[in-house]
């Protein structure tokens, strides 16, 4: 007898997986490869997507030929600001220009001067300025750096729309892909910018849909549901947004530091702006808030010179556990004794050393832990710039940082009124594809037992 499972093509920049999950969304089986990156017609390094392509149908043919799966869903997932330039024969015409690329000053100059301020615009499309990074403007860059290139394009599709045109023929642009930082989305006036149509730029995206929404196709023999795809940082939150029972924000930790609340409708205020806010477009096209820090960056930098003036060996900090006696002790002293190299207090409500003195610490667990404290500060505010007005009670945090106790603990002591929890997901992002294309019915229990989710208390003080 076979096993019914759902296949996750789940496409990362550097790392391309692929998953089948059983019907109670247990991981069967994972391939994963890497694809070596090729040169745009600039010589810039770019996703190779005719060998993506071939990846994609070799690999879900070796599965289907594995007799004990029968392969009933099929989605995807990809890495946002990708884009797939297809011609009037739906033929690929351009490279997939990578989003590192830097945007020719006089294009920008050209842009902002035409259609109003840089902050401005930013707030409108909840995108802050990111060169290539904001894909819309990869219209606009074709547009009038290669004009000969933008005739061509017919329709234009995010990456993980391509990955499911290539079974079901379809072309569509989901709310996910679409409203993360593309600088394309007007929140205020729930359309697409004035700019967008003003270049023709929304004659070359296909319509809109829902990213639950699938094909029923006909595959080889057998019927197949198969998803539109899903933008991955929202394939990561999905799972949390589907299952939990309670309101919540999710801190999604790593190098950047997001805190995103699915439940925030409100527009993005300048102020929430200038402390790293922006905007992205939910499943169903609703509006969701986030507000991003670089807490990664700056722990890396400060933890360097932690391990340079103790002389210690690096991996130490890994071992460390909360020590409630050091925190009690440094909550004595109020005044910040690390000065951030990259970070800024979110609405300006923090100070920095004016320098760093690492003499006044009597050891390196003393030092971790008072450099995790004022970081817990910083992020601190930034959560609550995103609870605003939404009874959120509960705060999930994935990545870097979940598994960090001293963190953990620390940030559980400042949200004493709210239920803390780390979570443990592995493929995280590629379950959430699997549950927007199935959309079963799940227990309270299901982020619990698949994230192992564990709780964090408040310090008692």
């Amino acid at each position: 007898m076979t096993m019914n499972v759902t296949a996750v093509f789940d496409i990362g920049k550097t790392n391309k997986r692929f998953y089948l999950f059983d019907e109670d969304f247990n991981e069967v089986y994972r391939k994963t490869t890497r694809i070596k990156e090729i040169a745009d017609d600039e010589g810039f390094p770019s996703e190779d997507i005719d060998l993506l392509a071939l990846w994609i149908f070799k690999t879900y043919q070796q599965a289907q030929d594995l007799e004990q799966f029968t392969i009933t869903h099929l989605n995807f997932t990809g890495y946002g600001a990708a884009l797939v330039h297809l011609n009037n024969e739906n033929e690929v015409v351009a490279p997939v220009y990578n989003y590192a690329k830097s945007l020719p000053k006089w294009l920008r100059k050209q842009f902002y001067k035409t259609y109003g301020s840089e902050d401005g615009i930013a707030i409108n499309t909840g995108s802050p300025p990111a060169e290539m990074l904001n894909a819309g403007l990869q219209w606009y860059w074709l547009k009038y750096g290669k004009p000969k290139v933008f005739e061509k394009i017919n329709q234009s599709l995010f990456l993980p729309q391509y990955a499911s045109f290539l079974f079901t023929n379809k072309l569509e642009v989901d709310y996910t892909s679409l409203g993360y930082q593309t600088m394309l989305w007007d929140y205020p006036m729930n359309q697409y910018h004035h700019w967008v149509k003003a270049e023709g730029v929304d004659e070359k995206i296909p319509p809109i849909t829902t990213t639950t929404r699938y094909h029923h196709i006909q595959k080889e023999g057998h019927w197949l549901k198969v998803g539109v795809g899903i933008q991955n940082s929202a394939a990561a939150l999905f799972p949390y947004y589907y299952c939990s029972p309670e309101k919540f924000i999710l801190l999604s930790t790593g190098t950047w530091s997001i805190a995103i609340n699915p439940f925030d409708t409100y527009l993005l205020s300048e102020e929430e702006y200038k402390s790293n806010g922006c905007c992205y477009l939910r499943y169903d096209g609703g509006r969701i808030k986030a507000n991003k820090l670089h807490l990664g960056n700056e722990f890396k930098l400060q933890l360097f010179e932690l391990y340079q003036y103790f002389k210690k060996d690096y991996g130490l900090h890994r071992t460390l556990k909360f020590d409630d006696s050091i925190y009690k002790r440094l909550l004595n002293q109020p005044t910040p004794l690390f000065h951030m190299k990259s970070l800024y207090s979110p609405s300006g409500l923090l100070a920095t050393a004016e320098e760093t003195n690492l003499s006044k610490f009597m050891s390196f667990k003393e030092a971790y832990h008072r450099l995790i404290m004022e970081l817990v500060e910083y992020q601190y505010r930034s959560i609550e710039e995103v609870i605003d007005y939404t009874k959120v009670k509960r705060i999930y945090v994935d990545g870097t940082f979940a598994k960090n106790e001293i963190f953990m603990k620390t940030l559980a002591a400042k949200f004493k009124n709210y239920e803390v929890y780390a979570t443990v997901a592995p493929f995280a992002t590629a379950l959430g594809a699997a549950l927007a294309v199935r959309l079963p019915v799940v227990k309270e229990s299901f982020l619990k037992n698949k994230f192992k989710l564990k709780k964090y208390e408040g310090v008692i003080t």
